[in-house]
């Protein structure tokens, strides 16, 4: 039985680069803020998107949609704190 992760991620993807490839996906990576897993993860589906697949979108529309309420409750509890 596969271990669920806490973001429900149970699956995995072995993909082979170069040195200079891994090198190049790190350094994007770190300059986004995001974690090689997420940025790989990020550039495919966005790529499935943008070619007009569907799933993809709504994956992308969910992790939007998803941030969106997490910055709108942090924003609001920040007001909240503020009114106090």
């Amino acid at each position: 039985m596969k271990k669920e992760t806490e973001s429900g991620r149970t699956e995995n993807i072995m993909v082979r680069v170069t040195p200079r490839e891994k090198a190049l996906i790190a350094k994007c990576a770190e300059d986004e803020g995001w974690g090689i897993s997420e940025f790989m993860r990020g550039a495919a589906i966005m790529d499935m998107a943008l070619s007009g697949n569907v799933e993809a979108m709504k994956i992308i529309f969910s992790a939007v949609g998803t941030h969106l309420r997490d910055k709108l409750n942090l924003r609001n509890s920040a007001r909240k704190g503020e009114q106090l």
